[in-house]
């Protein structure tokens, strides 16, 4: 099991790497391809970005088990459900639509609209608002030096989600991915969960 934490900790790093990477591409081509790919490739390469991240929270729950009190239990599940959903909405609306091909993407519009889009980005809105809400309880209920980074990520969730565009909150919001993976990578003695206990 100590073996799949640490790659769950390479996992959060490369999520963060291709945050940082692919979240302001992806804004900058809504209005016109960039560098050959379209608004929605983009969409569809951070798929991996979601599953990285995904992985990530796995490792998170299974070192921290012993640690969680029970509201942390059902912070952590949260955050991973709410993963969960970001990631099939992401598929929902990127990918499906590659099988149908008399559908357009939403983004262009017009009578043929790929009509599951809206499904897509209401899993997305699902998924953020419970990612963003457990990352913050966790963040809280864990004494460790983590908090800083959870609570971190919980509030630039949505800024980074909707405010892709804007280079410095996908980098901070990175780091921090790469702050936890970081944690996740250490040996398991290193004391990160044994520093105090649960609130």
């Amino acid at each position: 099991m100590s073996v799949f934490i640490r790659w769950s900790g390479v996992s959060a790093l490369l999520g963060g790497i291709t945050w940082t990477l692919l979240r302001p591409l992806a804004a900058s081509a809504w209005h016109e391809d960039l560098y050959s790919l379209t608004y929605e490739d983009y969409n569809r390469l951070l798929t991996f970005t979601w599953l990285f991240f995904g992985i990530a929270l796995c490792g998170l729950m299974i070192r921290f088990h012993r640690t969680f009190s029970r509201l942390g239990f059902i912070g952590s599940r949260m955050a991973f459900f709410g993963v969960v959903l970001l990631l099939s909405g992401n598929i929902v609306e990127f990918w499906i639509i590659l099988f149908q091909s008399e559908y357009v993407p939403i983004r262009i519009g017009g009578d043929n609209v790929w009509p599951v889009a809206g499904v897509g980005w209401t899993l997305h809105l699902i998924g953020l608002a419970l990612a963003t809400v457990g990352f913050c309880v966790v963040g809280i209920t864990l004494r460790t030096t983590l908090r800083p980074v959870l609570i971190g990520l919980a509030v630039l969730f949505p800024f980074a989600v909707f405010f892709g565009n804007i280079i410095g909150i996908g980098f901070i919001f990175g780091l921090m991915w790469c702050l936890l993976g970081n944690t996740l990578y250490r040996p398991m003695d290193t004391g990160f969960e044994e520093d105090g206990g649960i609130v």
